[in-house]
């Protein structure tokens, strides 16, 4: 018997009214995006669930996708986290190809998968709201 394990997809954007982060489904609209959050589920008919979603506008450079891992504290990681390495070194996390990567953030080079090293190493900001830990 195979056992499948689904990952978890959602994002996490600002939101454009008032800068606040929020974490959610992703949904687009002609030129704009979207970021919903379920508020409560509402049960129409024996086993019909239907969720209550508001949907937030949030700015499209601050979109990151949930890479369906956890640092050394157990917190989440998106695209666009920033991490403190072992070494000192931050390196930020982003997804190319298919995949989630570390990138050194001085050169901008990718150097390897983020499930290598994620459990090992802790989450210091991301590159939306800590603009400082890019330097």
């Amino acid at each position: 018997k195979y056992q499948i394990k689904m990952r978890e997809i959602k994002f996490r954007g600002k939101r454009k009214d008032n800068n606040q982060m929020i974490y959610g489904d992703l949904c687009t609209y002609d030129y704009m995006v979207f970021i919903g959050v379920a508020k409560t589920i509402f049960q129409i008919r024996k086993g019909v669930f239907v969720p209550n979603v508001i949907w937030y506008e949030v700015l499209p450079e601050s979109i990151g996708q949930f890479s369906d891992l956890k640092d050394k504290n157990r917190k989440e990681i998106y695209e666009g986290d920033i991490f403190d390495s072992p070494s000192k070194n931050k390196f930020k996390v982003i997804f190319d190809n298919g995949c989630f990567y570390y990138q050194n953030i001085v050169d901008e080079h990718p150097i390897g998968l983020l499930k290598e090293v994620a459990e090992d190493w802790k989450i210091i900001g991301n590159i939306y709201e800590n603009l400082e830990l890019e330097k």
